[in-house]
C-alpha cells in the first residue's frame, strides 16, 4: 500500500498511455486504478472491477513517466492475480491462449481438431479476436508446424564458428513462423560468426501466465527455462532471443523470484545472460562483415519499437537505437519515423484477445501516422506486434509488408546452407 500512497495524481501518467488516449476514461489511467486501489485494495473481485484492470496492455509507460517511481504495472498484475477466479468470456479466452502458450504441444496437436475447435470458435470468438491468428488454428500451412524449430539445431556441430550463443525462439518462431527462427540463425552465423544451438527442454517465456495474473504457472515456465540453460552445453553461453516480448519477460526473472532464496541467485545469472537479437548482433558484429545491399537498391523502411524494449523496468536500458543503427548499415535504405514518435501498436498480449476492440483502435492509430510515411515495409522484432500489426494491414487492405527484422536482414545475407 505504500508504493500506492505514493500517487500525487500528478497525470503524468495520462499522456503516454495507449488506452486513455482512445477512450478518455480515467478510470483506465494509471492514477485512476491507483486510485481504485487505495479504496478497494486488491482484494475486491466484482466483474467491473476485473475489467478496469483487464484494459491495460502492461506496456510501461506510465511507469516510464511517474515522478514517483510507481510500479503500475506490477500493481496491475498483482490486482489481476488476486481476481483471477472470477468467470466470464474474457477469462475463458485468456485461460486458452495461457494453456496453449504454456503447453507447446498444444499447438500442433490442435490442428487434428480444427473442425471441431472452428465450430465452437466460430461461437464463442468474435473475427476480429487475435487469438485465431496467433494460434493460427484456422490458417492453412506453412504457419503451423508439428515440431518446433529448435528441433532442427539438435546434434549440430559446424566447425569455422569463434562463438556460440544458445538461442531461445519463443513460441512464434518456435511453432508457428519457423522462417524466423531460420532467419535468426543465420544472421548470427554471418554477421556474428557464432554457431547457435537450443535446448530442447525450454518453454514458453510466461509472459502470458504473468500478465494474467498466474503466478504459479509464470514461476513454473521460468523455472523450467532457468534449468533448461544452465546445463551443459548451454551453460555460460548468451542466451539470444528474437522477441523482444520474450526478452524483457526472460530478464524479468530475477524480480520474480525476488523472494525465493532458492532461485534467486540462479534466476539472476539467467537474466544476465539473456540477450536482445538486434543488440546482440551490433555489438557482436565481425569486423569485416558487411550487408550486400547496393547504393541503385533503395528502399523505404519503418521500424517499429516494442513496447518492451522501449519502456524497459528500472535499471534496464532501452532498446531502440540498436536496431536503427543496424538497418543504417546496409546501403540504398532509409529509415521512415513517425511524425510524433514511436507508439504502441496495441496489442499487449490477453489485451488483443480480451479488447479487440480497443486493440485494433490503437494499432489504427499507429498506421494513420506510417500511412503518413513513404515506408514500403514495417520491422519489429516482437511477435506479438508482428501479428498484429500485420492483421492491421489486412484489414486496411493495405500494400505494406510487416516483417520481423531477422527475416529482413537476411534478404541481405548469403542464403543459408541449412534450416531453410
Amino acid at each position: 500500500m505504500a508504493k500506492i500512497t505514493k500517487c500525487a495524481k500528478c497525470g503524468a501518467c495520462t499522456t503516454p498511455c495507449p488506452v486513455y488516449k482512445i477512450t478518455g476514461k480515467e478510470t483506465l489511467a494509471a492514477r485512476g486504478r491507483i486510485h481504485l486501489l487505495t479504496k478497494l485494495g486488491t482484494n475486491e473481485h466484482s466483474q467491473n472491477y476485473n475489467e478496469i484492470f483487464s484494459k491495460c496492455l502492461l506496456c510501461g509507460a506510465c511507469y516510464q513517466a511517474c515522478p514517483r517511481d510507481i510500479n503500475t504495472p506490477e500493481l496491475i498484475v498483482d490486482a489481476r492475480e488476486n481476481g483471477a477466479k472470477i468467470g466470464g468470456f474474457a477469462n475463458f479466452k485468456k485461460l486458452l491462449i495461457q494453456k496453449s502458450l504454456s503447453s507447446p504441444s498444444l499447438l500442433p496437436q490442435a490442428a487434428a481438431y480444427l473442425p471441431t475447435i472452428k465450430k465452437v470458435a466460430d461461437k464463442l470468438l468474435p473475427v476480429s479476436s487475435g487469438l485465431r491468428t496467433k494460434l493460427a488454428l484456422f490458417e492453412s500451412d506453412p504457419y503451423h508446424q508439428k515440431t518446433g524449430f529448435i528441433k532442427s539445431l539438435q546434434g549440430i556441430q559446424e566447425e569455422g564458428y569463434t562463438k556460440k550463443a544458445a538461442y531461445f525462439p519463443g513460441c512464434l518462431a518456435n511453432y508457428l513462423m519457423q522462417d524466423i527462427g531460420a532467419a535468426t540463425v543465420n544472421c548470427l552465423k554471418q554477421i556474428c560468426a557464432t554457431d547457435t544451438i537450443a535446448p530442447p527442454e525450454q518453454s514458453c517465456c510466461g509472459m502470458a501466465a504473468y500478465a494474467s495474473g498466474n503466478m504459479q504457472e509464470a514461476l513454473h515456465l521460468a523455472t523450467k527455462n532457468i534449468l533448461a540453460f544452465s546445463s551443459p552445453p548451454y551453460a555460460d553461453l548468451p542466451i539470444v532471443t528474437s522477441c523482444a516480448t520474450c526478452y524483457a519477460h526472460l530478464r524479468s526473472y530475477r524480480e520474480l523470484f525476488k523472494d525465493d532464496k532458492e532461485w534467486q541467485q540462479k534466476a539472476e545469472s539467467f537474466a544476465d545472460r539473456v540477450c536482445e537479437f538486434s543488440s546482440f548482433l551490433l555489438t557482436n558484429i565481425s569486423s569485416e562483415f558487411q550487408f550486400k545491399g547496393q547504393r541503385d537498391n533503395q528502399r523505404n523502411v519503418f521500424y517499429h519499437d516494442p513496447c518492451h524494449l522501449r519502456f524497459p523496468k528500472k535499471n534496464e536500458k532501452p532498446i531502440v537505437n540498436e536496431p536503427r543503427q543496424l538497418l543504417a548499415k546496409i546501403q540504398g535504405l532509409t529509415l521512415n519515423e513517425l511524425e510524433d514518435g514511436p507508439q504502441c501498436c496495441g496489442q499487449g498480449g490477453l489485451f488483443n484477445i480480451c479488447h479487440p476492440d480497443d486493440s485494433q483502435a490503437i494499432c489504427s492509430s499507429l498506421l494513420a501516422g506510417l500511412f503518413k510515411t513513404e515506408a514500403e515495409v514495417v520491422l519489429t522484432t516482437c511477435s506479438g506486434c508482428l501479428i498484429h500489426i500485420r492483421e492491421g494491414l489486412s484489414q486496411k487492405k493495405s500494400a505494406l509488408k510487416a516483417e520481423h527484422l531477422s527475416l529482413f536482414l537476411n534478404e541481405y545475407l548469403d542464403p543459408p546452407d541449412r534450416l531453410s
